[in-house]
């Protein structure tokens, strides 16, 4: 029974551990993009499925009946988590670390 249930998350119905990497590839991403570093592991996890979630609605909405595969994915996923990382720094009080003079 284990080794179904492991399977499960790896080839079939909702794939979670997918969900879950790309999750993290896109906080990860969207921090070092903005802030110069990310969030941590969890964080950029949480974040990136936030914003992996919303640039999919949005995704759904203005291009409706479109697959994405990986890349496509990643790309929405990033432009969301882009936005949840902004917000939530502008919440958190979050600046992007000065560059020192050479």
């Amino acid at each position: 029974m284990l080794v179904i249930a492991a399977s499960n998350l790896l080839v079939g119905g909702p794939n979670v551990l997918a969900w879950l990497i790309l999750g993290g590839l896109a906080g990860t991403i969207a921090g070092r993009i903005l802030y110069g570093r990310a969030f941590g592991f969890v964080g950029n996890i949480i974040l990136g499925l936030i914003g992996a979630w919303i640039g999919g609605e949005i995704a759904r909405i203005v291009l409706p009946n479109s697959g994405f595969r990986f890349w496509g994915s990643l790309l929405i996923a990033v432009l969301g988590s882009l936005v949840v990382t902004f917000i939530w720094g502008t919440i958190t009080g979050k600046r992007r670390p000065a560059k020192h003079a050479a």
